[in-house]
């Protein structure tokens, strides 16, 4: 327990913002075989990424042959859909030699020692130019084969080895209406076990939380669908035309105000711990609670501000309407958005060329 006492502290899981035509896979958690013995000139960047995911590596190839580079938040979109279960996701492309291409690539991976998966694709034009294609995930943990679809009222085993120390353990489940909920999950030798059920039609989001070494984190985030089939097309909301903190504050609120909990006020002290963050984890390129200016409590501390209970919620994503969009469909931050016991907030945004870095910072 630090000195401001309870600590609430959960990672922004950018998984959720949608986009026209996304093709479900029927099975979660589970990979196709990556068997194949030649990767060709992948090989090599294979070695330096990590182990080889199919669909991963299907969703690269899409990458490369796109004018187009997707959103953070519509990557994620793509990778849940196609049944991966890790968090994270991080895309990549380069045109060129290979030599260049190598070196660049591993420039991009970094030196983090956490564990991933990866899909490399590349591809020749007319011209003969190389472009290469990567998308990868954090793999910090791994699940059971879960069915998408299953009927109203289905019990749902969450079966999941994690691949990093943790010690302790949360599945958060966010039905189709309603508030997120904590379901008991058994930790023991780095395996969680978990049951859920399915007690209303349509889709239902079960995230699981591991406390790290760093502190808590979404490692495996799902989608379900309960008596209906999962969706081919969903709209994206168009963005608002305020500013980015405006945006978010205005969402923040209505969905308090929809649930008749009283609005959080905005205070310029955490406002400016919260903008600091953003800047760092855009510096950084890596959405994390410490990315070298403090965790949570130790920026509150410094911005002055007098608290006992402190959570926050980051995001990356397009603009700040995916932001919120991805923050909200995602069981844990939408706990902290709706915690009665917040009272006043920070938020800070930093654009870059990719899109936004959102940080809230919530206290008592």
């Amino acid at each position: 327990m630090r000195a401001l006492g309870l600590v609430l502290i959960l990672c922004a899981s950018p998984a959720l913002a949608a986009e026209p035509s996304v093709l479900w896979s029927t099975t979660v958690g589970q990979e196709p075989d990556a068997a194949a013995p030649d990767i060709g000139p992948t090989t090599e960047l294979y070695e330096s990424c990590g182990p080889r995911s199919i669909a991963l590596e299907t969703l690269a190839a899409r990458l490369g042959a796109s004018t187009t580079r997707p959103s953070p938040t519509m990557l994620a979109r793509r990778v849940g859909a196609a049944g991966i279960a890790q968090p994270w996701p991080r895309a990549w492309t380069v045109t060129g030699d290979e030599s260049t291409a190598k070196a660049r690539f591993r420039a991009w991976l970094g030196t983090g020692a956490r564990p991933r998966r990866c899909g490399i694709a590349h591809r020749v034009d007319a011209l003969g130019r190389v472009t290469y294609a990567a998308i990868t995930v954090d793999a910090l943990a791994e699940l059971a084969p879960i069915q998408r679809r299953t009927r109203v009222g289905a019990w749902v085993s969450i079966d999941a080895r994690l691949l990093v120390d943790a010690t302790a353990a949360a599945v958060v489940l966010l039905g189709p209406d309603g508030e997120p909920r904590r379901v008991t999950a058994d930790l023991a030798n780095g395996t969680i076990r978990s049951r859920v059920n399915l007690d209303q039609p349509g889709p239902w989001t079960v995230q699981l939380v591991a406390t790290l070494p760093s502190g808590p984190e979404p490692v495996l985030e799902v989608r379900l669908h309960a008596g209906v089939d999962p969706p081919t097309e969903v709209d994206e909301p168009a963005p608002l035309a305020l500013p980015d903190v405006q945006v978010l504050m205005r969402f923040l609120n209505a969905a308090r105000r929809d649930r008749g909990l009283p609005p959080v006020l905005r205070t310029p002290s955490l406002d400016a711990a919260a903008a600091a963050h953003a800047a760092a984890m855009a510096h950084a390129e890596r959405l994390a609670h410490d990315s070298g200016d403090g965790d949570p409590v130790e920026r509150v501390q410094a911005s002055g501000a007098r608290a006992i209970v402190v959570g926050e919620n980051i995001a990356r994503a397009g603009d700040a309407t995916a932001a919120h969009r991805a923050l909200w469909e995602s069981p844990s931050h939408r706990g902290n958005m709706l915690a009665r016991r917040f009272a006043h907030v920070g938020i800070g945004v930093v654009r870059d060329a990719g899109g936004v870095w959102v940080t809230e910072l919530f206290t008592d």
